[in-house]
């Protein structure tokens, strides 16, 4: 949901796509946690206007917080 967000507020995927019309099904990529802290390196597609992209998130989770966007990429 986080990584959604980030998404559709960069300009730079917007244009790319033409406008997001959607995602793909199921991010791939990995996700683990282990006392409390979190990390997850995800693949998101993204269905656009006038181009699909694939855009690669990385999360980041302290204990008792919430999940955090530090990078993403096309």
């Amino acid at each position: 949901e986080i990584a959604i967000k980030e998404i559709e507020r960069n300009p730079e995927i917007v244009t790319e796509t033409g406008g997001i019309k959607g995602y793909g099904m199921m991010p791939g990529g990995n996700i683990s946690i282990s006392n409390g802290i979190g990390q997850a390196e995800l693949e998101i597609k993204v269905l656009g206007n006038d181009k699909d992209l694939n855009v690669r998130v990385y999360l980041t989770k302290e204990p008792r917080g919430e999940w955090e966007l530090k990078d993403m990429g096309m």
